[in-house]
């Protein structure tokens, strides 16, 4: 719920704070006892799954202002309308994230900290890490056939042979033709784009539903790049003098930060929920147009107008993605469909950070749910076997 780069967010009264107070204790204390594993099984778990998190704040804001400012935190949040997610879900997520304050964008909040050249190059770095890993491997002796542990340009069509009652290994077919075999398979991705793939025999219509049933958020990034930090103003006079409306007050974007790419002072923009899916919507030029003219508004700067640099993206289009940042749980979703979201289904294991019990919708949450998903692969009695034979054979010599 902090303000937005360069501008000071409207001040609440006394009052307003207070009535803030009160529903983020009330929220933080029928959390606590949601359970993160199975929150299905809390005594109201029903009670709550059949209300949005709107209809909670609706009943429990009397100050429109109050309402705005959870909206706000919902949205931008979790990059989806509060009226589209069960407030079961909500408990859920705050107790996983450890509260409001943790998932934030203040002092130690999980948006304090950026990675330098963005997550993608954490995510390359790791992947050189693990196929380095896997080449020596290789060189030591190790049965592999691979050049690299990670395949690209290898998307999966279909699984097959995935039951225990199957003889034979697991089987993944992609889309170059390629067919791989092994014991098990982890499936880690969107539940929305694992429902794509073909699953022969069929998966079972529980875990189908699971998969198809929790829709995506919605979000965009916009990045732009000036030559100087209009934005940032030396007199203090000029926040009282500002215009203290939301940024949502003059156009698309929801929150933004500050940045710096080759020297150059930038803005970093997020667009969530029914907003992102409007705004995505609209040709390029004027998706352009609309963010600036935003900036321009609420800097009061023509310099909002003359960027060095623009680039936005979106992930609604995206097929392995599907949206952003990650799904979210409508109304009855969680006792409906949640207890087979993360289960494993025979051979077939399941993780993503829709999975996780901590960190859930973060890169920290697909993290653990792929620890987890990795050590039932290991603690499977084939891949104990497959252990132990290991151990028993003689090292190879260089």
């Amino acid at each position: 719920m902090s303000a937005a780069a360069g501008q000071a967010a409207p001040a609440l009264t006394a009052e307003q704070q207070a009535e803030m107070q009160a529903v983020h204790d009330e929220l933080h204390a029928l959390s606590s006892v949601v359970s993160v594993e199975e929150p299905w099984r809390c005594g109201r778990a029903n009670e709550w799954d059949a209300q949005s998190a709107q209809q909670f704040f609706e009943s429990r804001c009397r100050d429109p202002v109050v309402l705005r400012e959870f909206r706000l935190a919902v949205q931008t949040i979790l990059a989806e309308e509060p009226e589209r997610i069960s407030l079961l879900y909500l408990l859920f997520f705050l107790k996983a994230n450890s509260g409001f304050e943790s998932v934030g964008d203040g002092v130690g909040g999980s948006q304090s900290l950026k990675v330098k050249g963005g997550m993608g190059g954490f995510a390359v770095a790791f992947a050189d890490l693990v196929n380095q890993q896997h080449r020596r491997a290789h060189y030591s002796g190790a049965a592999t056939t691979l050049d690299a542990a990670i395949q690209l340009s290898s998307a999966v069509s279909s699984i097959h042979d995935w039951t225990h009652r199957s003889t034979s290994g697991v089987r993944v077919r992609c889309s170059n033709g390629t067919v791989w075999s092994a014991p098990h398979v982890i499936v880690a991705m969107a539940p929305l784009a694992a429902a794509n793939i073909v699953f022969d025999p069929p998966l079972p219509d529980r875990k189908m539903c699971a998969l198809r049933s929790l829709p995506m958020a919605a979000a965009a990034k916009v990045i732009v790049l000036y030559r100087t930090p209009f934005w940032i103003h030396e007199d203090p006079s000029w926040a009282a003098n500002a215009k203290l409306a939301h940024f949502t007050t003059y156009g698309p974007v929801y929150n933004i930060f500050h940045t710096e790419v080759g020297g150059l002072p930038g803005l970093v923009g997020l667009i969530v929920g029914d907003s992102a899916r409007q705004w995505t919507k609209l040709p390029a030029d004027e998706r352009r147009r609309v963010v600036l003219e935003q900036y321009r508004q609420v800097y009061q700067s023509d310099e909002a107008l003359a960027p060095e640099a623009y680039i936005d993206n979106e992930w609604q289009s995206d097929q392995w993605a599907l949206g952003c940042y990650g799904g979210v749980a409508p109304i009855g979703y969680l006792t409906d469909c949640g207890p087979f979201l993360r289960v494993a289904t025979d051979r077939v294991l399941w993780a993503g950070t829709e999975t996780a019990t901590e960190w859930v919708g973060y890169f920290e949450g697909a993290l653990v749910s792929g620890e987890r998903a990795a050590t039932d692969v290991l603690a499977s009695p084939t891949m104990q076997q497959q252990l132990q034979q290991q151990q028993q054979a003689p090292t190879a010599k260089l």
